[in-house]
């Protein structure tokens, strides 16, 4: 019984060993594929772009509220102002966080894609891997960029 028992634990062992050598796990540098990924960079262009516009506005009514020729009109200069760069503000946090979700939307599905025919079974961020897990970044970018 005891040969057994010494077989079975030892063939167990055996067993679990070639399983875990034929698993492979992955990281990602999200900072990298954010940096490199064509997509993510138009947005955060535009992005900029719009920032600067809305800076532009900003100097433009304060240099009208200025330039009002009463108080009256200063003031409506500058509720008219108010109005315009919320709908500004909002407009670009709307565009922002759509794009932001559309970004992490396909990083996400180019990672499982790479995962997949590279035959991991596990990719986590860089930053959750001290040791072990081999950098695919470069073949998620590629991927993106495609």
């Amino acid at each position: 019984m005891k040969k057994i028992l010494t077989i079975l634990g030892v063939s167990c062992i055996f067993c679990c060993q070639q399983v875990m050598a034929a698993e492979k796990y992955g990281c990602v540098n999200l900072t990298n594929i954010m940096n490199q990924y064509s997509y993510a960079k138009s947005v955060h262009a535009k992005i900029q772009s719009q920032e600067s516009d809305i800076d532009k506005f900003v100097q433009n009514a304060q240099s009208k509220m200025k330039n009002a020729k009463s108080q009256e009109e200063a003031k409506q200069i500058e509720d008219s102002a108010k109005k315009e760069l919320t709908t500004k503000i909002e407009n670009l946090k709307k565009y922002s966080d759509t794009e932001m979700a559309k970004i992490q939307t396909n990083i996400n599905n180019a990672v499982k894609q790479v995962g997949k025919a590279e035959g991991y079974s596990l990719i986590l961020t860089d930053s959750s891997v001290l040791y072990g897990a081999t950098d695919i970044s470069t073949k998620v970018i590629n991927q993106l960029n495609k």
